[in-house]
């Protein structure tokens, strides 16, 4: 395990996933002040769509798309899918 700070007011997030990890993920990021997240979801929760509102980008990123980002979660995504 590497310990790491990151202030996620002034980061450029990621969070991939569909179901109630990947909502408690989101929920703790919008409470540390995540403005630059962007949650991608091809088959999200009904909770997880209305918790990432306009932020939810109904799909799956691609590899090169991810670079933008300084850190990326994924949660309830099979390892095969989550494989780049």
């Amino acid at each position: 395990m590497i310990p790491i700070v990151v202030d996620p007011k002034h980061s450029a997030l990621a969070l991939i996933g569909r179901g109630h990890a990947a909502e408690r993920r989101l929920e703790l990021l919008l409470a540390g002040g995540a403005e630059q997240i962007v949650v991608f979801s091809d088959a999200p929760s009904a909770r997880l769509a209305a918790l990432a509102a306009h932020r939810l980008s109904r799909r799956l990123p691609g590899a090169a798309e991810l670079a933008r980002f300084a850190l990326l979660w994924i949660a309830d995504l099979p390892i095969a899918e989550a494989a780049p």
